[in-house]
Parts: C-alpha cells; sequence; structure tokens
C-alpha cells in the first residue's frame, strides 16, 4: 500500500513525497526479506529501488540516482540469472536502460551504451525466438536512446543506423498495427534522424520529409507533450529550410508555430508556452531580416525580448536566456 502510495504522488509530480514513501517501502520488504526469506519481497525491494531512481531523474538528481539503481540491478541480475525467475527478463532491462539514461546525462556515455547494450542484447534474442509486438517495442525504444547517446559521441553515421532500426519497428506498430500509445516515439525517432543530418551538416531536399513526417505524427494529439515536441520539430525545419536558403519557406514555417502557439495558448497560459511563442517571433524575425524585411523584424524583436525576458527570469530556463542574447543581436542587425 505504502509502495502504491508513492506511485500516485509521483503521477501528481510531489517526488519529494513518493520518495519518502518509497523509501518507507523498501524498509519494510528489507526486513521482510532478512526476516522470512520471502522470495517476492526481492523483487518488490527491486521495484522500490527502481521507483526511487524515476524519482530523482524527474527531479535532475542523476548523481543522487545511480546508488538506487546499482541496488535494483545487482537485486534483478541475481532474481533472473542466478534464481533462474526468466520472468522479471523485462525488469531488469528497463533497469539497464534507467541506468543508461542515467549515465548519458552524467556524460558518461561510453557506459551509457554499454547499458544500452545489454537490454537490446537480451531483446534482440527474445525477439527472434518469439515475434511479441512488446518485444520489438521494448527494442525500439533502446534504439532510439543509444542513438541519441550515439549524438552527444558524435558517432552520426552509428546514430542514424539506430534511429533507422527505431523507425522500421516503429512504423510497423503504429502506422500498421495501430499501437496509437507509441506515436510519440516515432516521431522522437523521425525528429532525431532527421536532426543527426543538421549535425551533419548534410543539407539535401531529400531530408525534408523527415522533418513533415516528425511534423506530422506530433500533430495527431494535442496534449501539452505532443505540442511540446511539435513546436520542436517546426523549428528544426525551418532552421533546415534556412541552411538550404529558402528563407521564405523558413520565416513561413515559424509562422505556421507561432500561430499554433497562440491557439494552445488560451488552453494553456504557462510561462513555458508564453516563453516559445517568444522565441519563435525571435527565429522568425532572423528569416526576415535575410529577406529585407527589418522593419517587420524590428517590430517583432521589440515585441518578443521584453516578454521572453521576464520568461527566462521566471523560469530559469538557459534556452529562453540564449534566445533573448540571440534577439539582442537580431536587434541590432536592424
Amino acid at each position: 500500500i505504502i509502495h502504491n502510495m508513492g506511485l500516485s504522488y509521483s503521477c501528481l509530480e510531489d517526488q519529494e513525497k513518493s520518495l519518502s514513501l518509497f523509501q518507507k517501502a523498501i524498509e519494510i520488504w528489507q526486513r521482510v526479506l532478512s526476516e522470512d526469506g520471502y522470495a517476492q519481497a526481492e523483487i518488490q525491494l527491486a521495484n522500490g529501488y527502481k521507483n526511487i531512481c524515476r524519482s530523482k531523474i524527474i527531479l535532475h538528481d542523476y548523481e543522487g540516482a545511480r546508488e538506487p539503481i546499482d541496488q535494483c540491478i545487482k537485486l534483478y541480475e541475481k532474481i533472473v540469472y542466478e534464481d533462474g525467475r526468466k520472468a522479471c527478463t523485462d525488469y531488469l532491462c528497463d533497469a539497464y536502460c534507467l541506468r543508461g539514461i542515467i549515465l548519458h546525462f552524467l556524460n558518461e556515455f561510453a557506459e551509457s551504451v554499454e547499458q544500452y547494450d545489454k537490454a537490446i542484447c537480451i531483446f534482440e534474442k527474445m525477439y527472434q525466438a518469439e515475434n511479441r509486438d512488446i518485444y520489438a517495442k521494448n527494442l525500439a525504444l533502446y534504439y532510439v536512446n543509444k542513438a541519441g547517446v550515439l549524438v552527444s559521441m558524435d558517432e552520426l553515421k552509428e546514430a542514424i543506423r539506430f534511429y533507422e532500426k527505431a523507425t522500421n519497428i516503429l512504423e510497423r506498430l503504429v502506422n500498421r498495427k495501430g499501437l496509437s500509445k507509441l506515436t510519440m516515439d516515432l516521431g522522437r525517432a523521425y525528429a532525431g534522424l532527421a536532426r543527426v543530418y543538421f549535425f551533419m551538416e548534410s543539407f539535401d531536399e531529400s531530408v525534408l520529409p523527415l522533418h513533415d513526417k516528425a511534423i506530422e505524427v506530433f500533430e495527431r494529439d494535442t496534449i501539452p507533450d505532443f505540442i511540446r515536441e511539435a513546436l520542436l520539430a517546426y523549428r528544426n525545419k525551418a532552421k533546415y529550410l534556412r541552411k538550404l536558403n529558402r528563407f521564405k519557406e523558413a520565416a513561413d514555417q515559424f509562422m505556421v508555430g507561432i500561430k499554433r502557439i497562440e491557439e494552445f495558448i488560451d488552453l494553456d497560459t504557462s510561462s513555458e508556452f508564453r516563453g516559445h511563442h517568444a522565441h519563435f517571433r525571435i527565429e522568425h524575425s532572423n528569416d526576415l531580416i535575410s529577406l529585407g524585411k527589418t522593419s517587420t523584424a524590428r517590430m517583432e524583436l521589440e515585441a518578443a525580448i521584453p516578454v521572453l525576458e521576464v520568461e527566462a527570469e521566471a523560469t530559469g530556463n538557459l534556452f529562453f536566456k540564449r534566445a533573448v542574447t540571440e534577439g539582442k543581436n537580431l536587434l541590432d542587425k536592424c
């Protein structure tokens, strides 16, 4: 009951409360395990450590997440490999993935890749032995996560290979099998692949469909998470068009994003979306300057910069702070 209460508080975004409840649950299961040797207690104990890790990740306490995930994996490896309870293999792989996420944030890239490789190796064997959608789904998510780490390592060609493996699986599951819960993951795979080509400075018309696919997928829903990803996809496509010297189309793309945010601001007045709105106007002004429309660009900048300064101060968002500097530099050009 205490552990489930922790999960409930985590869903309510009260991570501090959930952490204290998970810790209490762990203490109980440790006592049960030491006194009775109840086998199920090991699994519950491992789950408790895993959920502490998840809460710490949400709180951006990546260093603090190390110990609980190490404890979790130690228990699951014993459960799976020593005790032979193969039904817990999925849980072990999930823990490897969490450790991979933590190590990625801590800039320990090679070690992060090693964790994903452990999970990928297990699930590739499971998928080959039994062609189940759940195995394919997990494989695709591990491929996407590994590709993200490879980008951080500047191993871009290898990142492309894993993003493509992921999109091949996710396209089948989402578009042909109708597993809509994976729609977000498919969009992120398209967007990730498009970003890699940008980092490679491979500016070619053939990459634009990847941006379009990402936008189309993210526009399938209107919940905040999808809107955030859609805005990022609009921005990425506009920046790519800019690299192709297609400034008019880039400006139009930013305008689509601006209008999309304005529709959403009516439903969600959070500072995050006001900040995105101002940032898009700054980006839009950049293309207006390239098109020689400096007076219009100046009006956009003079309206957007003060708003973004307020939101950057209120949220501490470094992305917004950099955009303020970018906007002031552009204003000097006008």
